[in-house]
């Protein structure tokens, strides 16, 4: 369907992604009250007054960062809507989708040592990239 060079399939396959996020990430604060990025960050997502999220809930906030935050991943939305919500997020210390939907978002100390891991995971992934497109 796509020539081997074409990039078409590269844009479509990074949209589904980020659609297929949406569940991925809801599932995770449902059910570890944390996703494997925000633990390796030491970053707590939660819904005011509950241990964990529903479902229900970890859902709309993942669906409201796609589209608040990602602007659906749309290659010039996304630029001003990641903007948008950096400038939010400076400026009244949440973003737009946390304070509407009822979040905090609680980011701890690293440690050297988390530094370290979090060093290693990205030299991990980067050696994986670099092995996969070798190939």
């Amino acid at each position: 369907m796509f020539a081997e060079n074409d990039k078409t399939f590269d844009q479509l396959l990074g949209l589904i992604s980020l659609i297929a996020f949406i569940p991925f990430e809801a599932f995770c604060l449902w059910a570890f009250g944390t996703t494997p990025g925000k633990a390796l960050y030491g970053t707590v997502v939660q819904k005011l007054g509950e241990a964990r999220p529903e479902y229900s809930s970890a859902i709309r906030r993942a669906g409201s960062v796609y589209l608040n935050g990602w602007g659906l991943g749309i290659p010039i939305v996304s630029l001003f809507t990641l903007f948008s919500s950096y400038r939010s997020l400076k400026k009244e210390g949440a973003a737009s989708w946390d304070k509407q939907l009822g979040w905090s978002v609680i980011h701890n100390h690293l440690s050297p040592l988390r530094w370290l891991l979090i060093l290693g995971v990205w030299a991990f992934t980067a050696f994986v990239f670099v092995i996969i497109n070798a190939t």
